[in-house]
Order: structure tokens, then sequence, then C-alpha cells
């Protein structure tokens, strides 16, 4: 059985944030994922009083006014300036103002719609693939956004406990092959489909497509494979 993650990334790109309502301290933001770019600039929004209450024990290039290796002395910058480390990258900074208008352009309520739109079809079609004998062929863990950076999520999608956690550390265990053994767990990975503003029907057709050609009544045989040396 394949396992599908599905990332509809709506939190971020589909639906408005309403920080009125939450009043977040820190709102970490990877904006070249609201544009669709694999990599590229991001930010963190503070309350100017939340950042006065982080203090930080180091200090990289950028980050201080003054500083002396003999004296082991150094005076921080002032506010955000502080947490800056190195130089920012002001050739993708200019980004932001045209993804914005980009993004403000089409409206985010018809993103929202079309994003939704295509993540149910995309779900209810994954939930309708069988292999030749009746069984499911993907197994549906979650409609969330970062799974893939959050163990906790991971962790409720496989219904692993505090008390799997306890049992595990106590094993043996040096590799990730050895914990997710004494987990219990069937598998430490999933595919996970990202659904977002640049996605299309094709895009959705192509992902079916390579499921069922991929794994369509194979006979999963996890001995042979390299160990795995990280999540």
């Amino acid at each position: 059985m394949a396992s599908l993650h599905n990332q509809a990334q709506r939190d971020s790109l589909a639906r408005a944030v309403r920080f009125s309502m939450v009043k977040p301290d820190f709102v970490p933001v990877s904006w070249y994922k609201v544009f669709g770019y694999p990599t590229g600039v991001g930010c963190l929004i503070a309350r100017r009083e939340a950042l006065q209450r982080l203090r930080r024990p180091w200090f990289a290039g950028g980050s201080v006014y003054l500083a002396s290796a003999l004296a082991g002395w150094c005076t921080p910058a002032a506010d955000e300036a502080r947490f800056e480390d190195g130089t920012l990258s002001f050739l993708q900074i200019p980004d932001l103002e045209a993804g914005l208008s980009w993004i403000n352009g089409i409206g985010i309520d018809l993103i929202h719609q079309r994003v939704m739109c295509l993540t149910g079809w995309l779900l209810d079609r994954l939930a309708a693939l069988r292999h030749r004998n009746g069984e499911p062929m993907a197994r549906i863990y979650a409609i969330r956004t970062g799974c893939f950076c959050n163990p906790g999520a991971v962790e409720a999608a496989f219904n692993l406990t505090r008390a799997d956690w306890r049992r595990a550390l106590r094993g043996t265990a040096r590799t990730t092959d050895q914990y997710l053994e004494l987990l219990g767990m069937p598998s430490g990975g999933s595919l996970r489909a990202s659904l977002g503003l640049a996605s299309n029907v094709d895009d959705v057709e192509r992902l079916l497509a390579f499921v069922q050609a991929t794994y369509r009544d194979r006979v999963v045989r996890p001995g042979g494979l390299a160990p795995r040396k990280g999540c």
C-alpha cells in the first residue's frame, strides 16, 4: 500500500490568516512556498515586546555593533538586526513585491477555491484506487501542512504515544530502521502531494498515473534496501 500525505499548503497560501484573532508573538513565513518556488527567502514576523524577551548567547556577522575577541565582549545590534546573521538575501527580497502583487491580483479567495477543488478531487481519486484484489492502494494520513517538518504530525498520523517512545528509547536502537522496528511502524516515510497556486488538473492526473503505475499490485519487500540515514 502506498502511503500518501497530502499537503495543501492552505494555511499560508489558499486561506487568509487573521492575526487579530490568534494574536501570535511570532509567525515564520516561507515566502518562496507562497509563490511556488522550490527555495528562496522567508521572514519572521514578531511583536517587538516579544522580541525584546529573547536573549542570544552568541552572535554572528551583522548582528553586533562592536565586538572584541580579547575582551570577550560585544554590543548587540538593536531590535531585529541582532537576529539577522550574515548578509541578507538582497537579490531575492525584491521577489516579495512582485510575488505579493501577483497574489493580490488573483485574489486569495479564488486561490483558496481552486486549491480546495484540486485537493478534494485528488483525495477522492486516491481513495478510489484499488489493487486487483480489491485492497486500497493508498492510505491518506492527513490533510495538514508541515508533516515533513513536524514530528508531532507524523506521530499523530501513526497513532504513536509517549509509551511507544519510552519503550523504543529504552532499547538498543542506533539507526532509523531500528527505531521504526521498536516503534512498530510499518513505514517511516510517505509521499507528499503539495498543491498550490500553480497546480493544475494535469498535475493531479500525472500524480495519479504515477501512483497507479508504480504501486498497483506491487509486493513490498523491505529486505535488501540500504539503511536509512535519516528521516
